[in-house]
């Protein structure tokens, strides 16, 4: 295979993977990006997942993402949040993949959407609940918005990039930087 067959090949499963670590961070907002990229004609989608590009896509993914970045301003309701959106962002995560892998068979479509794209979105909103329960028993809660805000910019940032280019993936590289040297701090506050 050539490398430029190898390219076209790889790039729409990488797409895929990016968008579902986006969704390991914020469930519905890499949807919500993608189906309004598509609708402008940035995202090329297979055929059977052109619905996301549909108006009321757009409008239903647009207010579930109102509705998600609402629930993480409460500190109660994020932790609970955290038990839907674990199981939601592998859900997420295959669709995500699923959408943009391109032209493959079934058998390794849905093997990649499940184990890629499932797998890595599962792996970190499980890291991310878990990180947000030990923000709340050290800070009472207070800590809560300030990492929802972080979560919420990195996912924004990661689909960004992947979407739309290098430019924006810097951008989610210092978020992702920024995120790792407050965990730093804040761990070494704790010992």
């Amino acid at each position: 295979m050539d490398l430029p067959t190898l390219t076209a090949a790889a790039t729409p499963i990488l797409l895929g993977l990016g968008l579902s670590a986006a969704s390991g961070l914020r469930v519905f907002l890499p949807s919500f990006l993608m189906s309004v990229g598509a609708t402008l004609g940035v995202v090329e989608l297979r055929p059977e997942w052109m619905w996301l590009a549909s108006p009321f896509a757009v409008a239903a993914l647009g207010i579930a993402v109102v509705a998600e970045l609402a629930a993480y301003a409460f500190p109660a309701v994020d932790n609970a949040l955290d038990l839907l959106a674990v199981p939601a962002a592998v859900v997420a995560g295959s669709v995500l993949l699923m959408g943009v892998a391109g032209d493959r068979s079934s058998a390794i479509q849905w093997l990649l959407a499940i184990i890629g794209g499932g797998g890595v979105a599962g792996s970190l909103a499980l890291a991310t609940a878990k990180m947000r329960a030990l923000t709340t028993v050290a800070t009472g809660g207070i800590g809560n918005l300030s990492f929802a805000a972080l979560e919420t910019l990195g996912s924004l940032a990661l689909t960004l990039g992947v979407l739309f280019g290098a430019l924006a993936l810097l951008a989610g590289l210092v978020v992702a930087g920024a995120f790792a040297i407050l965990s730093r701090r804040w761990r070494a506050r704790r010992s």
